[in-house]
């Protein structure tokens, strides 16, 4: 690592203490994200340990095993899939790499909006489950006594549980953002790695969408690991329409590859499957048995009426049809604004 350039241009400020923070704080981030798809995996193989603990409780998880395997491997591509890409963008910001930067903005964009997404859904879903957590505590208290009142308990846990989200998924990656925006930051990169690298093939937001078109179609494998269990059902259309979704990884491969090219195609198919994405889950809402659902996944039968009705209230059609619509919007204006950096290539 050349930590001494030959010589310091004049016209920007050397940023290395903000490479570094930044280093810092994709290794923690991953390093937790890595932990958490481990114990996912470490959670499903304890079930069979809870068989000599707790003879009644693994009777009733016997039936959801199978589930809750292929969700263990999903969270693992999921989540240690992007704790991985963080751990090796920190060693980019470490060893300063000028691919860090591009990498870096479009995963801190993207952690945002997921975190700003998440929030508002809770928000919307606020109402159901103060109502669940009361239910839950009057069911939990003996007979001839009285539950304690869940009014101030559920508002110390949401600003507990809000001010969490809000640390981890708005301030840290706006942190981020903010430590590699500016032209010092880039030119610090561009100072210690001189040579072009892949990133800069393209202008930093299409570099972005190439980025993300890669994340989806790794993440949809996860989903596709997951069509053939038997609670999938109520969210896929029947045969043979649901075997286009094994189709979904290559689409977004292309997506990522003709964007990279600057294919103007490769935009369309993104507007394409973004839009046809939220009609297509808005439809699905309007179906959905939540009962059979838990029932299909072998929840014992005396929490499935409870479960239903709390998420039927919570994941209501208008709720999510509001949530679906509103998060698309960002997506497409991203659209809209890269638009012009395949105008100019295809002119």
């Amino acid at each position: 690592m050349n930590e001494s350039p030959p010589a310091l241009p004049s016209d920007f400020k050397l940023r290395k203490g903000y490479l570094v923070t930044s280093g810092i704080l994709f290794v923690l981030a991953g390093l937790n994200l890595c932990g958490f798809g481990a114990l996912m995996v470490v959670q499903y193989f304890l079930m069979d340990q809870l068989g000599g603990l707790d003879p009644k409780g693994a009777a009733q998880l016997a039936p959801m095993k199978d589930m809750m395997g292929m969700a263990a491997v999903a969270n693992l591509m999921i989540y240690g899939g992007t704790g991985v890409l963080m751990i090796v963008l920190a060693v980019g910001f470490f060893t300063k790499k000028r691919w860090s930067r591009p990498i870096a903005l479009t995963v801190s964009w993207a952690w945002l909006y997921i975190g700003v997404t998440m929030i508002v859904s809770l928000l919307l879903m606020m109402g159901a489950m103060k109502s669940f957590m009361v239910d839950a505590m009057k069911t939990a208290t003996p007979a001839g006594t009285t539950a304690p009142p869940m009014e101030n308990f559920f508002g110390i846990f949401l600003v507990i549980y809000f001010g969490f989200l809000f640390f981890f998924l708005v301030l840290l990656p706006a942190l981020l953002l903010w430590l590699n925006w500016g032209r010092d930051v880039r030119k610090t990169l561009e100072l210690y790695d001189p040579k072009p690298r892949w990133t800069d093939r393209q202008a930093t937001p299409v570099i972005g969408l190439t980025i993300a078109a890669v994340a989806f179609a790794v993440f949809s494998i996860s989903g596709i690991l997951m069509m053939n269990q038997p609670w999938m059902n109520q969210f896929l259309p029947g045969v043979p329409f649901r075997y286009f979704f094994y189709l979904i990884p290559f689409v977004w491969i292309y997506i990522a590859w003709g964007s990279y090219r600057g294919q103007i195609a490769a935009w369309v198919t993104a507007l394409v499957v973004i839009v046809g994405s939220a009609a297509f889950g808005i439809h699905m809402m309007q179906n959905i048995d939540w009962a059979v659902m838990y029932r299909e996944m072998g929840m014992p039968e005396a929490e499935v009426a409870r479960m239903a009705l709390m998420i039927t209230e919570m994941m209501s059609p208008k709720k999510m049809g509001i949530l679906m619509c509103t998060s698309m919007l960002p997506q497409i204006a991203y659209l809209l604004w890269v638009l012009r950096f395949f105008r100019k290539q295809s002119a």
